[in-house]
C-alpha cells in the first residue's frame, strides 16, 4: 500500500526585494526608503540588493493600529 505523501511548507523567506514588500503593503518602494530614514521599518544590503527582513514585515503587520 503507498505511503501517503506529505507536502513540507515552503520556509519562509528570511527577506523580501523592496517591490514585494511595498506591494505586500500597498506601497511604493520610495516609500519603503522613506520609513527606513524615519527609523520605522528597518533595511538590510546583500551585496547591492536592499531587502526588508521577514521580521520586519510581520511586525508592522502584527502590530495593533
Amino acid at each position: 500500500m503507498p505511503r501517503s505523501r506529505e507536502t513540507a511548507p515552503f520556509p519562509e523567506r528570511a527577506a523580501y526585494p523592496l517591490a514585494e514588500a511595498a506591494a505586500l503593503f500597498g506601497i511604493t518602494r520610495q516609500h519603503i526608503y522613506t520609513l527606513a530614514k524615519r527609523g520605522e521599518i528597518r533595511l538590510v544590503r546583500l551585496g547591492r540588493r536592499t531587502l526588508v527582513p521577514a521580521s520586519e514585515i510581520r511586525r508592522l503587520t502584527e502590530a495593533p493600529q
